[in-house]
């Protein structure tokens, strides 16, 4: 049965009985301390492996549950027989995840004993191969091949087309538990959105293939490579231990592991192929490339502000952005630098020096000059005092919107026309603001006011770059509950009752918000401050992919769009007391980055980025 077909019940009691084994291993790992032997990396590895599988399953994918949603959310239900119990155990399984206080130091002998014990010596055998024997053994028109490829880059699929292999699998370490069963692995890949159909019928015939070679990315003495590697190695011995022989031979599959550099393999096989370059080969003058996604550098704190390094970061990540900025930084027509697109100039200069920077060194980028610009534009950000990212965030993109649209002539009623209300709101919207951030970050939300005695309704347009979410005052929830939050209607009060039309009075009304046109750039605010500046420490738990399931099915026209995240900024401490970091997803090449000021690293664990200190959130529009 698939998890997704798995009932609430089922799903808490797998996560007691791998909480049960956890704690189990917890106790033999203390045991086993003293020497530090095999025994006690094994206990690691599989204490570890336990306890990642509990908590995607209590954090990640329960609150994401039907019937988790309505048993929490819906008050209308009432809860009667079992239920309550079953919500005191998740309650009590989350808390002991919470708190456990064992599990960053088997976290790190994890990490750091990958490389180092016998268990993983003892694998390092005549089957490891170089690149060079791979593509000989390629050129064996007569024999089948089977590659696949252990590594969670999966969006970036020129490897598929690079080396010359049909038989092409690529699964992500996170499939290859060492404590599972080959089965069980077997059920993981064909449960997995991650790995084509296709892929995963090749996984199940690997026995049918003359020759097996396991391959990972080539990577520098690192926490990520080190894991790559040793999942790789997991996956050779599941693999070796269940090998059959082959129904028309009756000889068993050749297995072989390898540490590739897809950069080099061109050379290898003696050809010429286009290559995408990395950022340092570009100079100090900014031009159009996707090439910003490598952009990876720490940015220094000017007293206070981090708030600004963080937005910097996520913009960075926004390569939409950042193309049409080196664009019109080499197009004299379209930019003329004055004071009236100071901010805008600011900006441009700042990723020239970005740029330059990743072209000589990691030293961190200084952006003093810039944050003065932004002072004198609004004297807000001239102190040195903290400030709300968010704020900072929508003056940027107004002020980009205000330094760099163009204006149109406004369309005469009669070419209106025939089009919807909210059409003939959008074109005269564009009429007066046609920019590269009105394309990318601005949508439509539709205002309606509905009388309750009548019937009659209004409704106004309203365009937006930030979608303000509430956070609801609970410990956990999941985004959905926060756009229902955002888009049901809600009374007006005795004071605020909307001036009827048809009644020709205010009467009792209500309002309600509905998501029009959808921005390419969704970024989402979750509203954790209230008008007292008491923070909502609640854990909203935001999904990588977010559709129409999230958003509510009442607010759109039945469609399949989806957005993907790209980019989180984290908030953690008090409004007065605070401190801003960012994740931002640089691309196929290097995954997902934490910055922090001017420190940076690769994420430890897949779903870092999903926090309970999340506040803002950027989507992209990856399929409308």
């Amino acid at each position: 049965m698939g998890m997704d077909k798995q009932s609430l019940v089922e799903v808490i009691q797998e996560s007691l009985k791998l909480l049960n084994e956890y704690n189990v291993l917890c106790g033999r790992i203390k045991q086993l301390a003293i020497n530090k032997d095999k025994d006690y990396y094994m206990a690691c590895h599989k204490a570890y492996n336990y306890y990642q599988r509990c908590h995607r399953l209590i954090f990640q994918h329960v609150i994401t549950m039907d019937e988790f949603i309505s048993l929490k959310y819906d008050h209308s239900q009432q809860l009667d027989g079992p239920i309550p119990s079953l919500m005191s155990v998740y309650d009590k399984l989350r808390n002991l995840l919470l708190t456990d206080t064992q599990i960053e130091t088997i976290k790190f002998e994890y990490y750091n004993s990958n490389m180092n014990n016998e268990y993983m010596n003892k694998l390092v055998t005549n089957s490891w191969i170089s690149m060079s024997f791979i593509n000989n053994i390629l050129n064996q028109k007569d024999k089948l091949t089977l590659i696949i490829e252990a590594d969670d880059h999966l969006e970036d699929t020129r490897r598929r087309k690079i080396i010359p292999c049909q038989n092409y699998v690529r699964l992500p370490t996170s499939l290859i538990n060492e404590g599972d069963s080959i089965g069980q692995l077997e059920f993981n890949v064909q449960d997995s959105t991650h790995v084509l159909p296709s892929e995963t019928l090749l996984f199940r015939d690997r026995n049918k293939f003359d020759y097996i070679i396991l391959i990972t990315t080539d990577v520098e003495k690192n926490q990520e490579g080190n894991m790559n590697v040793f999942k790789m190695l997991v996956l050779f011995e599941k693999i070796v231990k269940n090998l059959t022989p082959r129904e028309t031979t009756r000889l068993f599959p050749s297995i072989f592991i390898s540490i590739m550099d897809f950069n080099k393999w061109d050379i290898i096989m003696n050809r010429n192929v286009n290559k995408i370059l990395p950022v340092k080969t570009l100079n100090n003058t900014p031009n159009s490339s996707h090439q910003n996604r490598e952009l990876i550098v720490g940015i220094h704190n000017q007293s206070n502000s981090c708030y600004i390094n963080s937005i910097l970061q996520s913009l960075l990540g926004t390569t939409e952005l950042i193309d049409a900025f080196l664009k019109i930084s080499s197009n004299d027509v379209l930019f003329h630098p004055s004071s009236t697109t100071m901010v805008s100039t600011g900006f441009i200069k700042l990723l020239g020096n970005i740029i330059a920077s990743s072209n000589k060194s990691d030293s961190p980028i200084n952006i003093e000059e810039f944050k003065r610009v932004c002072g004198n534009k609004c004297s807000k950000f001239k102190s040195n005092e903290q400030e709300d990212c968010a704020e900072f965030c929508q003056f940027l993109l107004d002020t980009f919107n205000d330094e760099l649209k163009v204006k149109w002539n406004t369309a005469k009623q009669s070419q209106l026309n025939g089009i919807s209300p909210s059409d003939q709101e959008w074109l005269k919207y564009l009429a007066q603001n046609n920019s590269i951030i009105t394309q990318l970050f601005v949508g439509q939300l539709s205002s309606i006011l509905h009388c309750q005695n009548c019937g009659a309704s209004s409704t106004t347009y309203q365009t937006f770059s930030v979608l303000s979410l509430p956070t609801p005052p609970v410990e956990l929830c999941n985004i959905m509950e926060c756009f229902r939050q955002c888009f049901r209607p809600h009374d007006l009060g005795p004071s605020n009752q909307w001036n009827c039309t048809r009644c020709r009075r205010p009467t009792p009304s209500t309002q309600q918000l509905v998501l029009g046109k959808k921005p390419k750039i969704m970024m989402i605010q979750l509203n954790r401050f209230d008008n007292h500046s008491t923070k909502n420490n609640c854990f909203v738990h935001y999904p990588i992919h977010l559709d129409q399931q999230y958003i509510g099915v009442q607010n759109l026209p039945k469609d399949n769009f989806k957005y993907e995240l790209y980019s989180v900024v984290c908030h953690r401490g008090s409004i007065n007391n605070g401190h801003y970091t960012t994740y931002v997803n640089k691309g196929a090449n290097n995954g997902w980055y934490y910055f922090d000021d001017t420190v940076y690293r690769p994420v430890r664990i897949p779903t870092e980025f999903i926090t309970p200190d999340a506040y803002l959130l950027f989507y992209r529009l990856i399929q409308e």
